[in-house]
């Protein structure tokens, strides 16, 4: 998948985790919200792009462990994340495209 792929799921990502803000959301259902919109990915690559948007402070995540649920962990926004979102912000690893 093209560098500029990743970006533009980093950014969907983000757009996701928008909508329940403060609450998160836990790893199965953000992929299967990107799924929904033609983005699949699979689950090693979206961890990725969490955990890259968690070195940068815009993301805050929780280990869950939910074997029954089928769940690794739970990811939110933080403030700064909001603030991206809000922005529209973009950059070299972050595409919010439209």
């Amino acid at each position: 998948m093209p560098r500029h792929d990743y970006r533009i799921q980093r950014g969907r990502i983000l757009k996701v985790l928008y909508k329940p803000y403060p609450e998160g959301l836990s790893d199965r259902v953000i992929s299967l919200t990107l799924n929904d919109i033609r983005m699949a990915a699979s689950a090693g690559v979206i961890k990725g792009h969490v955990s890259y948007l968690a070195e940068r402070r815009l993301v805050a995540v929780e280990n869950v462990q939910d074997m029954e649920l089928e769940i690794d962990y739970t990811a939110r926004l933080t403030a700064a994340g909001v603030d991206f979102v809000e922005k529209d912000a973009s950059d070299d690893g972050i595409d919010m495209g439209v």
